[in-house]
């Protein structure tokens, strides 16, 4: 694939909310062949929590992984992550709404401890 297509890398992410959308056992089959046939960097994204990023990366299914809607939760997500707490869960309902609720009223875990 990466061949035949001069691409610095391939980025799968699963639709949501299309009637196109594949069930979650077809994506888990079709990965590993987009896997073998993809010589590039190949980067995973969607619904992703950090077992599975760690098992995909690990595996080599995946060179990377992307996070979107933790992030935008979670604005310490790196540091989150590396130090083993919680993942805040982002409110839906503010996305792709006026202002900053939802996008930047989201504590960071040490200001929660503190």
């Amino acid at each position: 694939m990466s061949d035949l297509i001069p691409l610095a890398q391939a980025h799968c992410v699963p639709l949501r909310g299309s009637e196109h959308r594949l069930p979650p056992a077809r994506i888990a089959e079709l990965l590993p062949q987009v896997r073998q046939r993809w010589r590039g960097t190949l980067i995973l994204n969607g619904g992703y929590d950090v077992a599975r990023a760690e098992a995909d990366l690990a595996s080599g299914l995946a060179d990377l992984v992307a996070f979107g809607r933790p992030f935008i939760a979670n604005p310490d997500l790196v540091e989150r992550v590396r130090e083993g707490r919680p993942l805040a869960e982002a409110d839906g309902s503010t996305f792709f709404t006026p202002g900053a609720k939802g996008y930047t009223d989201y504590p960071a875990a040490r200001a929660q401890a503190a």
